[in-house]
């Protein structure tokens, strides 16, 4: 178990439903250039996974201290779940860039669950442009 420090507690106290603390990357990748010419999501879920036991972190959520009386601490998830944290989804037709944003932006808004670990992925389909 490793403790919270004083800086990262306090980004995680400033988190609420009006104020959303959390962060938002976005990365558009065009699947033709990939070896096969083609990305499917149960490859991607794979390559996470493969992965995951580099990153112990990504596999633990908050505990916070009754009372709230000292610092939260990190401990391990013991009913995590892949699928929770990696989703698929896809644009509607035509799925341009407009729709694209609109979507990222509802995904932003939406807090996270603090009793799982504090990361989401969202694969998502339907990008009929490239900036």
């Amino acid at each position: 178990m490793q403790q919270l420090n004083e800086h990262d507690t306090g980004f995680w106290a400033t988190d609420s439903a009006s104020s959303n603390a959390s962060l938002t990357l976005l990365h558009i990748y065009d699947q033709s250039t990939a070896p096969s010419g083609r990305v499917r999501f149960k490859d991607i879920l794979a390559h996470i996974e493969s992965r995951l036991d580099r990153l112990p972190r990504f596999r633990q959520k908050l505990l916070q201290v009754p009372l709230d009386l000292d610092f939260p601490y990190w401990v391990d998830d013991q009913k995590f779940s892949l699928d929770y944290h990696v989703r698929h989804i896809a644009l509607p037709q035509p799925g341009d860039l407009r729709q694209f944003c609109i979507q990222a932006s509802r995904l932003h808004a939406r807090a996270l669950d603090l009793g799982r670990p504090l990361w989401e992925l969202y694969v998502i389909e339907g990008l009929d442009c490239f900036l």
